[in-house]
Formats: structure tokens, C-alpha cells, sequence
């Protein structure tokens, strides 16, 4: 799986509206807060903090005389764990991704897209821009607690294509936007389906686990 294509498109696919839709109400610049997952919870399921990346959305818009210019700019911070599963060995194939977004606010209303979105959007969004992956079937939905909030997460399966080309099933987590502080975060979690019974507590961890309060600049061992 191309994990990095899918960050880098998939979260200019569903960030580029909230672009759009700030430029008309004459902002310019917006800027979220890398969101992590407290360091304990890490070291408990054994996923480690690879990169954080930036994603900035630029985009100009046309109002009636004039046009305006705006920067939106979100952040990616990624996890990976090492698992064995059928012909995979030793790779990477279990994923904790937090997507946050600044919120935008005006006259008390939000207007950032990824709020009101549905976690069975999210999920087609993500399907569609990560490389390798089929079309979700939707399993469950539960509720988790999140920054002293009940979040709706939804668990989906589908396929993905590993390295060697081989195709396994895999469980995919997604949860509702979670209110932190200024942003909005996304979790996202990926594994292979045969390793439901650990990873998927795993991930319901790192989900509760999230903290806008870690340093995540001080955690990354990858690049960069």
C-alpha cells in the first residue's frame, strides 16, 4: 500500500472545498496543530511515530470583482507497527494516521467540511486515494470516547495490495471528526484482518488515545 499517496491526495481531495469556501468569506490563512497519541498508549500497542507531514491547500477564488488568495494548512501525523501476516513478513502493514484541520468559524457557524462529514465518506475518500486498496464493505459502528467525547468510529473491510503485490484484507477504522481544541482530528487505522483480534484494541487505543498536548516533533524516528 501507498500510504503516502493516499496522504498527500486524499487529504487535498477533502481539505481543497474547505479552501473554497474560506477565500469567500475573506480569510487568508488558517493553520491546524499537529495532533498525536499519547506516548504510553504507543509503547502498549507497539506502534511508533514515523513523520509528521503538512499539508497546505492553497487556492484562489473568484468573488464577483475581485479574487482572493488562501492557505489552508493540515497536518499528517503517521504511525506504523511491523506485523507477519500470510506471505507478508516483518512489514509495515498496520497504520495509525491523525488528520488534523483548522477549525473555521464564522459568525459562530463552522464551516469546515471534514466536521459534518460522515465516517462513510471519509471511508470512500480514503479507499479512493489509497493505492492499491478495493471498494469498503461497512462491518460495525461504535462509540468511543475521545477528549471527553462520544465519537462514532465506523470499521470497514476491503483489500490492499502490499509490497511483492500480495493482496490481503484488511480491517479500516475511521472515526467522525473529534473537537480538538481549535481543530478537528480524524483517526485512521489499517491492519490486516486476520490480525483483528490484537490490532483492532490496539487501535481503539491510539483512537482514545489522542492528544493535542503531545510533542510530536520530539517523537518522529522516520523520515521526514
Amino acid at each position: 500500500m501507498n500510504r503516502r499517496s493516499y496522504l498527500g491526495t486524499a487529504g487535498a481531495a477533502s481539505l481543497a472545498g474547505l479552501a473554497g469556501c474560506t477565500g469567500l468569506l475573506g480569510m487568508d490563512e488558517h493553520e491546524a496543530n499537529p495532533v498525536g497519541v499519547a506516548a504510553e498508549t504507543r509503547a502498549d500497542t507497539g506502534y511508533e511515530q514515523r513523520r509528521v507531514k503538512e499539508l497546505v491547500i492553497d487556492e484562489s477564488v473568484d468573488v464577483v470583482l475581485w479574487s482572493e488568495s488562501i492557505s489552508v494548512t493540515n497536518y499528517i501525523v503517521e504511525h506504523e507497527k511491523s506485523v507477519s501476516v500470510g506471505p507478508l513478513t516483518d512489514q509495515r502493514a498496520a497504520v495509525f494516521v491523525s488528520l488534523s484541520t483548522p477549525k473555521i468559524e464564522v459568525l459562530g457557524q463552522q464551516v469546515n467540511p471534514i466536521e459534518d462529514m460522515e465516517t462513510a465518506r471519509l471511508v470512500t475518500m480514503i479507499a479512493e486515494n489509497y493505492e492499491g486498496m478495493g471498494t469498503p464493505r461497512h462491518v460495525a459502528d461504535d462509540k468511543l470516547s475521545v477528549l471527553d467525547q462520544q465519537v462514532v468510529t465506523s470499521v470497514f473491510r476491503t483489500t490492499a495490495t502490499f509490497v511483492g503485490n500480495q493482496e490481503i484484507e484488511v480491517n479500516l477504522h475511521v472515526t467522525e471528526a473529534i473537537d480538538a481544541d481549535d481543530d478537528l482530528v480524524v483517526g485512521i487505522g489499517v491492519y490486516p484482518r486476520q490480525l483483528a483480534d490484537r490490532e483492532r484494541p490496539n487501535v481503539e487505543s491510539l483512537i482514545t488515545s489522542i492528544d493535542p498536548s503531545v510533542d510530536v516533533s520530539a517523537e518522529s524516528s522516520g523520515d521526514s
